[in-house]
């Protein structure tokens, strides 16, 4: 794997897929996802790149989304290691061959450059922490819903096992109640104690009726229960759907910048081609020079020796026409 540069801050790795399928079910329970949410066409990003965005953002997967966002940082890193390459050839190339004036330009432009990358590059990268850290934390929030929707319906089961036991239990009295009503009644019917049968005929009513007024309380308790682990999860599952549309808009952020870094970097091939042309061109240019520089010179040099030759006859010239004066003054 490429070693990001240093500032730049490592993508959290994805969780395990027991982990990530539990996450996955908990949000597609808690919200549906959106129609599309597919990068638009005009995003400038690479066919499969943009595949592989697409993908991951129609399967809500947090470890997938995750996954794709360690990519994208790659890429960012790769094409930050390609920008300062072209800018190290650059500043070679202009020290090496180019003019003192123009090789200043083109440095001072390479620094202009460079601040710009790497600035735009720590905003990006600072981006991309910040989401993969919200990521993060929305998957550890959805372990944490899953784990507490788990203990609810445990909890949940249990008390509609306590509460079915119960009833099971209220439902064998009031059989038992029943036969004894039967019993009584028989007995009734044998025996003239008629005061005494319907004072335990009342009694058994009574029970029956309590029983059945704590069979409604149960019920209403249990209704209770449920109509309140009900707004719990629908209050999670609300939150859980305003985090996801948040974390929607925050990707698609993301991707203009990176978008914009494409294009910056794009614009930096062509102004890096525009600047080799300009460096062959003084190339030639100062070749062109040094070859009349060199012409003048050997013209120089032969003018000169050409005047120095007819100073000399000059000057024996002269010396042979002083000395004829001499001796025809002389003569006189």
């Amino acid at each position: 794997p490429e070693t990001p540069p240093p500032g730049v801050d490592t993508p959290p790795q994805p969780r395990s897929d027991e982990e990530g399928a539990k996450a996955r079910r908990a949000v597609e329970e808690g919200s549906a996802a959106p129609a599309s949410r597919a990068p638009p066409a005009d995003s400038g990003l690479e066919p499969a790149l943009a595949a592989s965005v697409e993908a991951a953002l129609a399967s809500g997967d947090p470890s997938l989304l995750a996954q794709t966002l360690q990519d994208l940082q790659r890429r960012l890193v790769s094409k930050t290691q390609e920008a300062l390459a072209l800018e190290r050839a650059l500043d070679a190339g202009a020290a090496a061959s180019a003019p003192a004036d123009a090789g200043g330009a083109v440095a001072d432009y390479g620094v202009a450059v460079a601040e710009e990358t790497e600035s735009q590059v720590l905003a990006l990268q600072q981006s991309l922490s910040e989401e993969s850290a919200r990521a993060f934390q929305l998957e550890e929030e959805v372990r944490a819903l899953t784990a507490r929707l788990g203990d609810a319906e445990q909890r949940h089961a249990a008390e509609i096992e306590r509460l079915a036991k119960e009833k099971a239990a209220i439902e064998d009295n009031l059989e038992k109640a029943y036969t004894e009503i039967a019993d009584l009644r028989r007995r009734l019917e044998e025996s003239a104690g008629q005061t005494e049968l319907e004072e335990a005929n009342a009694l058994l009513l009574d029970e029956n009726e309590g029983l059945r007024e704590e069979i409604s309380a149960l019920k209403v308790a249990l209704e209770e229960e449920r109509s309140k682990r009900g707004a719990l999860v629908r209050e999670r599952v609300a939150s859980l759907r305003d985090e996801t549309a948040r974390m929607e808009h925050s990707n698609a952020e993301m991707r203009t910048l990176v978008e914009a870094y494409e294009e910056k970097i794009d614009e930096l091939d062509e102004r890096l081609e525009e600047l080799e042309g300009e460096n062959a061109a003084l190339e030639s240019l100062v070749g062109d020079l040094r070859a009349q520089l060199d012409k003048t010179e050997k013209e120089r040099e032969t003018m000169v020796r050409a005047l120095r030759k007819k100073i000399k006859t000059l000057e024996l010239r002269l010396e042979v026409g002083g000395v004829r004066a001499d001796e025809q003054t002389q003569a006189v």
